[in-house]
């Protein structure tokens, strides 16, 4: 590929070489209504994000659709969830 220097100019090519690679970490899983949108990070500084079982990392976003009978005009709520740090505490 070395011959394709050429094409680009300047910093070009790491631009779209980290374009691409950051594209892989904004991709949204979908898992029938539910839709992550943020896996989020792992926070080693408190005791708040984990416990024996479970890790829940700060940053995580999803939004799930559930449907609404009642309501012809309203086909579904979004609910969004959210980890978020509380720096007050």
């Amino acid at each position: 590929m070395e011959g394709d220097d050429h094409d680009f100019v300047g910093d070009e090519r790491k631009y779209v070489i980290r374009k691409s690679v950051n594209s892989l970490f904004t991709l949204h899983l979908k898992l029938g209504t539910l839709v992550v949108l943020s896996l989020g990070q792992i926070v080693r500084d408190s005791e708040h994000f984990h416990d024996q079982h479970h890790i829940w990392t700060e940053g995580y976003t999803a939004v799930c659709k559930f449907p609404i009978m009642k309501e012809a005009d309203v086909a579904a709520v979004e609910y969004k969830m959210e980890v978020l740090r509380n720096l007050g505490m």
